[in-house]
């Protein structure tokens, strides 16, 4: 007797096969669109990275401020992204495409810019602060620490703001503007692409590293001269030690940046 169809078991067999190939391929379809927006952010913090080498060498190769008034009224508020904002070709460098908060507005500052990237505080101290950071205090440009991605609302970041703060807890403090996306009870202020975080050095290159490794062997933030400068700083005297971030980098830093 000739068939003109499948049977039943037959259909089964081939739904279950093709359940099963889309279970094994959609995770990497989805790693690999990741991977593409990763790429994609670690391109503007290359950019970004030139811009602040760009406005180092204008400016007696002093970094910027995060956060400062303009220096023609010194009444409007201004960020970091203000100041080297002349050597960038568009503020979409600013927004990694990946982020969930890259639509909400980083604090300070009279320009929408986005939440996607923020810089190391101990190169680029707010504006109420008697010292600023030099190239010569830069003891090891390709291993420190300029700008890391960022899903927290400041305008600047720590090494002890990572390891300690909570995105969810700011969240429920009403840090973030109106509308923002809840994170997660495990997010910290640092974001990252499958527990990579792209990252901007003081020599001008980018890479994807883990945060963990920014704090040991060596403190890759220069924690130690932000205290010696600013001994006030709520983590200086225990948090500014290379003995801690040993310690840290094992203990206190959350899973998400092993």
């Amino acid at each position: 007797m000739t068939r003109n169809g499948f049977t039943l078991i037959e259909l089964l067999v081939v739904i279950a096969i093709i359940a099963i190939l889309a279970a094994i391929l959609f995770p990497v379809f989805a790693q690999a669109r990741e991977k593409a927006r990763q790429t994609v952010c670690l391109s503007n913090e290359k950019q970004i990275g030139l811009g602040i080498i760009q406005y180092v060498q204008d400016y007696d190769e002093v970094m910027p401020r995060h956060q400062f008034y303009d220096g023609a009224t010194a009444s409007t508020f201004r960020t970091w992204q203000d100041a080297i904002d002349p050597y960038m070709k568009s503020h979409d460098v600013y927004r990694c495409p990946s982020n969930p908060y890259n639509r909400v507005k980083v604090a300070g500052g009279q320009v929408d810019y986005p939440i996607s990237y923020a810089p190391n505080e101990a190169l680029m101290p707010n504006w109420d602060k008697t010292w600023s950071t030099s190239l010569a205090r830069i003891d090891s440009p390709a291993n420190t620490v300029t700008v890391v991605e960022s899903r927290a609302p400041w305008a600047a970041l720590s090494a002890n703001s990572i390891i300690w703060d909570s995105a969810l807890g700011e969240w429920t403090a009403g840090y973030y503007a109106p509308g923002a996306p809840k994170p997660g009870a495990g997010d910290g202020d640092a974001f990252h692409h499958n527990h990579f975080i792209n990252t901007i050095f003081s020599d001008g290159h980018a890479k994807a590293t883990k945060f963990a490794r920014t704090l040991s062997p060596s403190d890759m933030w220069m924690t130690a001269y932000e205290c010696s400068q600013d001994p006030g700083d709520w983590f200086c005297g225990w948090g500014d030690n290379q003995g801690f971030f040993d310690w840290a980098a094992q203990n206190a830093v959350k899973q998400e940046y092993r």
